[in-house]
């Protein structure tokens, strides 16, 4: 008889299973933890991005810096009567009154930010040696754009238009024809969070901090 009533009462625990009000907290710990879960993931994946946005900027930089000191060529038109260089270009059709030349660029390479916040950014060649971008400099696969459409450029120091040019052979840094240090704010649009880079003109160092 004792080992019937032991047997009824343990399977009428199991059988009872869980209450409603059990269940309905379960529940709510989990909603819960999933949310705070989702939370973390996108403020983690948000951070991210501006970290991956600003050291595609300075790959971005660095190319240019690259280009200058390794000498690379790039077609210029060029003035017959005089030698002088000028805009990029891909065959003599692009250089009226003068002929295409596969050269150095005489002021080297770099990069030109159009506008702020949210201007273009993108590679350049210094066609004249004048250390700054002109109307035509552009490279043909020197644009840029962000990975996130969230990250954004929001200003500079020197402030835009503004050029940061690497001088050949050793890529010695001008910004805007000056030896000033650069700084490029960087900015999420959603979280409002900032990195800045920072191009040393002197030592030629590009980081972000």
């Amino acid at each position: 008889m004792k080992k019937n009533s032991s047997f009824f009462i343990l399977h009428s625990s199991f059988s009872n299973g869980f209450t409603l009000v059990e269940l309905l907290v379960s529940i709510a710990i989990v909603g819960l933890m999933s949310a705070a879960a989702l939370v973390n993931f996108r403020s983690g994946a948000r951070s991210d991005a501006l970290r991956l946005g600003a050291r595609e900027v300075v790959s971005r930089i660095r190319d240019a810096q690259t280009m200058a000191a390794t000498g690379r060529t790039t077609g210029l038109c060029r003035n017959l009567d005089d030698g002088r260089t000028d805009g990029v270009c891909a065959s003599d059709t692009d250089c009226p009154g003068s002929e295409c030349s596969v050269l150095v660029p005489k002021g080297g390479y770099g990069v030109s930010l159009e506008s702020q916040p949210g201007g273009s950014f993108f590679l350049f060649a210094d066609g004249n040696g004048n250390r700054t971008y002109d109307v035509g400099e552009k490279l043909k696969d020197g644009g840029f754009a962000f990975s996130s459409p969230d990250i954004e450029i929001t200003g500079s120091e020197p402030a835009a238009p503004m050029s940061i040019v690497f001088e050949p052979p050793r890529g010695r840094a001008f910004a805007t024809g000056e030896a000033v240090d650069v700084r490029l704010h960087l900015r999420h649009r959603v979280t409002g969070q900032a990195k800045d880079i920072r191009v040393n003109t002197i030592s030629g160092v590009i980081e972000v901090e």
